[in-house]
């Protein structure tokens, strides 16, 4: 799946799940200039209440979250009916091996290191 073409058939909703609030301003920005729909989220206790009403296509974990890491809220989101079927990004800023290894074993797809991982010509590979 790429999330990048602005058509209305293409458009995803995206949640962006990171406590590194000007990175994740800065790739909701991005998303939302390629037409889809984003929400924000800096904690992650926050988020499935967030999803619950959101209903994400898509969710862009951080892995080193405080209070609940990004894989144990990837566990959790696919325990949810509303984000159970979502694409679920880990994204690190570590892009450490193990992290890649453990991805896959944590219902997410394997890390991205920052947003220059995520974004190329515009477009975001799910």
């Amino acid at each position: 799946m790429v999330v990048g073409d602005s058509t209305v058939a293409n458009r995803r909703r995206v949640i962006v799940v990171d406590n590194n609030i000007d990175a994740a301003e800065s790739l909701a920005v991005m998303l939302e200039g390629h037409g889809h729909a984003v929400r924000v989220v800096h904690d992650a206790r926050e988020v499935v209440s967030v999803a619950e009403r959101f209903c994400p296509d898509v969710a862009i974990l951080d892995i080193g979250l405080p209070h609940i890491d990004g894989y144990q809220l990837a566990r959790n989101l696919r325990g949810r009916a509303v984000t159970a079927k979502a694409v679920l990004i880990a994204l690190t800023g570590y892009g450490r091996p193990d992290d890649v290894e453990r991805a896959p074993h944590r219902g997410v797809r394997s890390p991205r290191s920052g947003q220059a991982g995520l974004a190329r010509n515009g477009e975001l590979a799910c």
